[in-house]
C-alpha cells in the first residue's frame, strides 16, 4: 500500500463514517475494498512527527538494492566491463541457439508484395 492510496482511503472511509455509515456497512459496499484497506493501513501505520509512514517495503528494498548495484557497477570499471561482456555473450548465445530452429522451408515462397 502506498501513501497516497492509504490517505485517500482514510479520507473516503472517514467521510462515510461521519455520514452515519459503519465499517461493516462500508465493507459491504461495492468498490470500497481498496478504500477500506487504505483506511486500515492508515490507522495502523506508524507516525513520525505527525506524518504517517505508509510504504511498500519490498518495492523500496528492491529499488535500494538495484541502485546500490548500479552505483557499484559504475564505481568499479572492471565490473562494468564484465557486465557488458556478459550481455554480449548472452546475445550471441541466443543467436546461435535460435539459428538452429530456423527452417528455410517455412519461408518459401517469400513474396510480401506479391509475385
Amino acid at each position: 500500500m502506498d501513501f497516497l492510496t492509504a490517505s485517500r482511503g482514510f479520507d473516503k472511509v472517514t467521510d462515510l463514517m461521519q455520514h452515519g455509515q459503519s465499517l461493516d456497512a462500508i465493507a459491504q459496499m461495492d468498490g470500497m475494498s481498496t478504500a477500506l484497506s487504505g483506511y486500515q493501513a492508515w490507522i495502523h501505520s506508524p507516525t513520525i512527527g505527525g506524518l504517517h509512514v505508509v510504504a511498500n517495503l519490498p518495492a523500496l528494498a528492491i529499488t535500494f538494492v538495484i541502485t546500490a548495484l548500479v552505483y557499484m557497477a559504475f564505481a568499479i570499471k572492471r565490473a562494468s566491463n564484465a557486465m557488458v561482456y556478459l550481455k554480449l555473450g548472452v546475445i550471441i548465445l541466443v543467436i546461435i541457439v535460435g539459428s538452429r530452429y530456423v527452417k528455410a522451408s517455412t519461408g518459401a515462397p517469400f513474396a510480401p508484395n506479391g509475385v
